[in-house]
């Protein structure tokens, strides 16, 4: 590649900046939408892959997500806090939530930076 001066340098680095400025407005707007959705969603199209060992001394937790709004919860510790079954004393009512592979878990999930919902 040529090189160019250091005006046109200055030039394209203003419009980078520019272009990251957008990026940051339209990353922020994305997170306010999932984070919208994910808080009035009744989440109730849940999928769960269970744990996968990884060696003899650790292993990746059980996770479930909703694929509706797509947040994301590992089920070690106390368990399921947002997407637990919201309906477990009632067996007619309870939910059906199907053990999918990790991979699909992964594809259904929205991440959002820190200040989201996502508990990851």
């Amino acid at each position: 590649m040529a090189k160019i001066s250091a005006r046109d340098a200055h030039k394209k680095r203003r419009a980078i900046n520019n272009l990251k400025a957008k990026i940051d407005i339209l990353k922020a707007r994305f997170n306010e939408e999932v984070t919208q959705l994910q808080r009035v969603c009744p989440h109730e199209n849940v999928i769960e892959c269970d744990y996968q060992p990884m060696n003899p001394d650790s292993a990746l937790p059980p996770k479930r997500v909703c694929r509706d709004c797509g947040i994301s919860e590992d089920g070690w510790g106390s368990g399921y806090k947002i997407l637990r079954n919201k309906r477990e004393h009632d067996l007619k009512l309870r939910l059906h939530i199907p053990m999918v592979s990790r991979e699909i878990v992964y594809e259904e999930r929205i991440m959002i930076h820190p200040e989201g919902l996502e508990t990851e």
